[in-house]
């Protein structure tokens, strides 16, 4: 994306360029960390953006298709090109396990706890209240009740 001077003014107003890594201040995804930005795309259009993808635009150009951004000091929230490289999903999940960053997920449900969250849920229980029952996110939540996750078996 091409931001104006007063995009680019704006983005690096949120960034703390004390330290090596370039540490983005703002509002941050919550299930990685990394930096987000909302900047305005149209006339009353807004959309939110990674901050390190912003910063490899900016010092390197747009991000050829098919290729993302990752970072060779593992910090999330760190913006400082010089930490960015391209790479695809393959080339991270190497990189992740190359330097023991690879999660094994282990499911906090199971399909006893799924009845459970849709019978609740049926009397009335609120997103919130499900998601603090029983340590889970709003879309996990959502996934249960859709029935993509922990179907009833047939």
């Amino acid at each position: 994306m091409k931001l104006t001077d007063a995009q680019q003014i704006q983005f690096w107003s949120k960034v703390d360029k004390s330290q090596e890594c370039w540490i983005w201040l703002a509002d941050r995804n919550t299930s990685h960390g990394h930096g987000r930005i909302k900047l305005k795309t149209g006339p009353g259009q807004y959309r939110k953006f990674l901050a390190h993808r912003i910063s490899w635009e900016l010092a390197h150009g747009p991000i050829p298709e098919g290729l993302i951004i990752l970072h060779k000091c593992d910090n999330p929230p760190c913006v400082n090109p010089d930490h960015l490289f391209l790479g695809t999903l393959r080339d991270n999940a190497l990189d992740m396990h190359a330097k023991g960053r690879h999660r094994i997920y282990q499911s906090k449900l199971n399909l006893k706890t799924a009845r459970l969250i849709r019978i609740l849920r049926r009397g009335g229980a609120s997103y919130a209240d499900l998601c603090a029952q029983f340590n889970v996110s709003k879309s996990t939540i959502g996934s249960v009740l859709a029935g993509k996750s922990w179907p009833e078996p047939h």
